[in-house]
This record gives C-alpha cells, sequence and structure tokens, in this order.
C-alpha cells in the first residue's frame, strides 16, 4: 500500500480548433494504492474558466468539482503485453451555489483489454463519458467531450468530431461513445504493424449519436524509452481521404 497527496495549481490556455479557453485550476488529490493493484484517489479541484466558442460570446464559470477515482492495470508483460486489462472510472461533481455558478454530474469510463490471436494480439479500446448538466455552451471546454484524433477515432482530425453550434463549429458534446479494435503483429524484434478500425462521436442526446468512423494501419515500435507508433487513418473507410 502507499498514499499520496498532492496539490494543484494550473493555468491552461487551450486555443486548439473551434473552442478556446481560458482556465485557472487548483485542487488536492489524495491517492492510495492498495496491495491487489487497484488504485483509488479522491479529489476537489476549483477551475476558473473562460470559453469561447467560434462564432459565440465568452462564456466564463466557476466551478467547485468533488470526485473520486478508481483504476487497475493487469498485465503478462511491461513491454508487450499480449493479454490483460486496464480499467479507469472517473466520477465528479458541482452544486450550483456552493462555490459553483452551475449543478453538474459527470462520469468517465476508460478501458482497455488485450488478448492473443495467433503470433499476435487484439488490443479493444472503449470510452464513455455521461454528463447531466444544463446547456452545453455554458459547460468549460475541459469538462466537454471530444472525438477524433490519434487516441480516438483516426483519420480525422484532432477534436473534430462533436455537436456544431449555429456558425457551424464543433463546440464538442455532453457525451461521449468512442471505441477501437485493433491486430497487432510482431515482425522482427521490436517492430511490429498493426491495422485498426476506430468509431465515436460526442453528442449531447444518446438518440443523437452518429458514429463517425475511422479505418486504416501502422507500425510499433518498442523502443527502450517507450513505445512508438505511427498510424494513417481513413475517415469512414474512405481510403482516398487522408
Amino acid at each position: 500500500d502507499y498514499d499520496s497527496l498532492t496539490y494543484i495549481v494550473d493555468w491552461t490556455y487551450d486555443t486548439s480548433n473551434d473552442v478556446d479557453s481560458q482556465s485557472f485550476e487548483f485542487g488536492a488529490d489524495y491517492t492510495r494504492k492498495l496491495d491487489s493493484d487497484w488504485e483509488q484517489s479522491l479529489f476537489v479541484n476549483t477551475i476558473i474558466d473562460r470559453t469561447t466558442e467560434d462564432g459565440g460570446d465568452p462564456e466564463n464559470s466557476v466551478l467547485t468539482l468533488v470526485g473520486g477515482r478508481l483504476s487497475k492495470t493487469q498485465t503478462n508483460n511491461e513491454t508487450f503485453a499480449t493479454s490483460g486489462w486496464n480499467i479507469k472510472l472517473q466520477a465528479q461533481g458541482a452544486v450550483d451555489k456552493l462555490l459553483s455558478d452551475q449543478s453538474l454530474a459527470q462520469l468517465e469510463v476508460n478501458t482497455k483489454y488485450i488478448f492473443p490471436v495467433g503470433k499476435g494480439r487484439l488490443v479493444n479500446r472503449m470510452d464513455l463519458g455521461i454528463t447531466s448538466a444544463g446547456d452545453l455552451e455554458d459547460l468549460p471546454k475541459k469538462l466537454r467531450f471530444f472525438a477524433g484524433g490519434g487516441n480516438s477515432v483516426r483519420g480525422y482530425d484532432f477534436e473534430s468530431i462533436g455537436e456544431e453550434n449555429s456558425s457551424g463549429s464543433i463546440i464538442g458534446g455532453k457525451n461521449l461513445f468512442a471505441g477501437s479494435v485493433e491486430y497487432e503483429h510482431p515482425i522482427k524484434d521490436a517492430w511490429s504493424a498493426a491495422v485498426f478500425l476506430d468509431a465515436g462521436d460526442a453528442f449531447d442526446d444518446w438518440g443523437d449519436i452518429d458514429l463517425q468512423y475511422g479505418v486504416g494501419g501502422g507500425v510499433r515500435y518498442r523502443s527502450p524509452i517507450g513505445p512508438v507508433r505511427v498510424d494513417i487513418g481513413f475517415p469512414d473507410g474512405k481510403f482516398g481521404d487522408a
């Protein structure tokens, strides 16, 4: 077992794509790892944020979030696992007028499962996000979900999948569903090749989910300082539109 207490002070200026944000965050995070390898965390963070959408006015917000995390990783090999799994759960919430200007509750679930197929391995990933809150436009960017990019739906630009505002800008979503199936086959020494199928969407209402798909392939190299990955993805299976 071990325990740790971390104090957080962070200023972020995010200008990627159609939503810009400036946020100042401070708080504390208490983490405990058990003999069973489960890691538990409790945290409280205050966020002072200014988010601006393309074609919209700036929205200022103050939120004091209280939440917890639970995670565990189990594999048969730390450098090239052919079987194993990882799960991370996080829940957080804020209450209006309790050092916050709105109420919200948010749950995130991230999972990965690996199992052997022939000489290679199949890597399955799923990311789920659920938010109960008011209007999407009132949420700070760091509490919105986006899809697209190298760790989401490959073949699409980073944060290019989500709800659109009246100006046609991608502004994210209150909910997220994304998944991936990838087969990786060893080639020689530390090199391997992979093919993948990704799908995902960031959206407001579950009845409006519209999954976007990406397919492609790439190479992997297990370097002494960590894995290196190079992928080429194609949106919606359109191999002519990289």
